[in-house]
């Protein structure tokens, strides 16, 4: 039995270190999580600037020394769009594993979706629903089309937070204008999911990422029921949901930051996200709603786990 398992999850917006026990009945005690928004798609998905950089860097420093507070049999670094698309990544990786001995591993889109679902259907029973999962990135999504027990399809997009944001959202509150263009530009890159889409009875999207625990965060405090500790999954109603239009397009950044339940470090790309995610509901006339906590980092933990592993690079 291993002693802990840590994974780091190195996305384009936030950088997150996970630390667990595994159980003798196959589940795993959480012992240690912790985010940071380093946000190094910053100045564009393709390059990490200065400041990015040394923002990254501090925080894998700053988690290294965290990893030798704890007996660590595996750890697994894993990097996805923002430092596959970055044009100096290489550099960053080598500065790493000299800085803090880390070794950090890009991994594909495909693969990324692959290990969002080992970690959404932890949490989410899809036995007899074929549903639509979503992992918005600050670089690219994920679309995964699949039940309990099998994937059906799965594809990532290079349309992440940062990326929409950057390409669709300059002036606050978000322009008339700034909107059309979005939704013409998701009409036009997303035709594969809606062609694949249609040969399924879809009414369910389960949402994993940042944007979609925003969601619920302030869906259950307008509410009046704030999430508890520990929570797994939260339904958010499609009602509830829709209602938050008005709020996010019409206010500016700083008002956004005011709304309760809002982190307001998210606050500069929930607009896109939550434009995105209108627009698939919409789109599909979904029906239910479903924010996860498990998305990749408990995926490649259930794999290690599980031994499933063929689609893992070497462990550092």
């Amino acid at each position: 039995m291993k002693h802990h398992i840590a994974v780091l999850d190195l996305g384009t917006n936030t950088f997150h270190l996970l630390i667990v026990e595994p159980q003798s009945d196959g589940s795993f005690k959480e012992v240690f999580r912790e985010r940071r928004f380093v946000k190094i798609g910053l100045q564009g998905v393709g390059y990490m600037g200065k400041e990015a950089f040394d923002r990254a860097l501090g925080t894998l420093i700053h988690y290294s020394e965290v990893l030798e507070r704890f007996d660590i049999d595996v750890v697994w670094a894993i990097a996805t769009e923002g430092l596959r698309k970055a044009s100096n990544s290489e550099e960053f990786i080598d500065t790493v594993k000299e800085k803090t001995g880390i070794e950090i591993k890009c991994i594909s889109g495909d693969t990324e979706a692959l290990l969002i679902y080992y970690g959404v259907r932890q949490t989410v029973s899809m036995e007899n629903d074929t549903a639509l999962i979503m992992d918005i990135g600050g670089g690219s999504v994920e679309f995964i089309i699949a039940n309990s027990k099998e994937i059906f399809w799965k594809q990532s997009f290079p349309i992440g937070s940062a990326v929409l944001r950057r390409n669709f959202h300059q002036t606050e509150p978000i322009s008339g204008q700034e909107i059309n263009s979005l939704t013409a530009h998701l009409e036009e890159i997303l035709v594969p999911l809606f062609e694949v889409a249609g040969q399924f009875d879809l009414h369910t999207v389960v949402g994993a990422s940042g944007a979609f625990d925003t969601l619920a965060s302030i869906v259950s405090t307008h509410k009046g029921a704030e999430l508890e500790v520990g929570y797994t999954s939260y339904e958010i109603a499609i009602a509830a949901f829709k209602d938050l239009k008005e709020e996010f397009l019409k206010f500016n950044q700083e008002e956004r930051k005011l709304i309760k339940g809002m982190e307001p470090k998210r606050a500069d790309m929930i607009v896109v996200s939550y434009l995105l995610i209108a627009f698939v509901v919409e789109k599909l006339d979904i029906k239910r709603l479903i924010q996860t906590n498990y998305a990749i980092k408990e995926g490649i933990i259930w794999s290690i786990m599980n031994e499933e592993l063929s689609w893992l690079p070497t462990p550092s």
